[in-house]
């Protein structure tokens, strides 16, 4: 159960601010790691793709509260990452994992039309 903090000199409220800076902080490294790399804009993208954040949610059933859901779990994804790296450099990196998934489906493409 959380308990609200009325003191914001408290020892709670410190600690609190305290512990959501340092964790805000550990965000920013991690996520400024993993949108360095090939391999984390991928797994990035997979994600987000499995999230459905670019899909339309609505079933016309109740399967569209499910999808929903884990629409919104991209949202706070990319949400996450703007929050965490500003506007500018989190664009940046949402734009560089499209790419990076846009320009492997054209590789596939082109290799699987090789082949036919």
């Amino acid at each position: 159960m959380k308990h609200a903090i009325i003191d914001p000199n408290s020892r709670d409220a410190r600690w609190q601010k305290y512990f959501q800076q340092c964790q805000k902080d550990k965000d920013k490294d991690a996520i400024q790691k993993v949108v360095k790399t090939e391999e984390g804009r991928w797994i990035l993208s997979r994600i987000l793709n499995m999230s459905g954040l670019n899909t339309s949610s609505y079933t016309g059933n109740a399967e569209t509260y499910f999808r929903e859901g884990r629409r919104e779990v991209g949202i706070e994804i990319t949400n996450l990452i703007l929050d965490t790296l500003g506007l500018e450099e989190g664009h940046k990196s949402l734009q560089a994992i499209d790419k990076d998934f846009i320009d492997f489906k054209i590789r596939q493409n082109r290799i699987f039309n090789k082949e036919d």
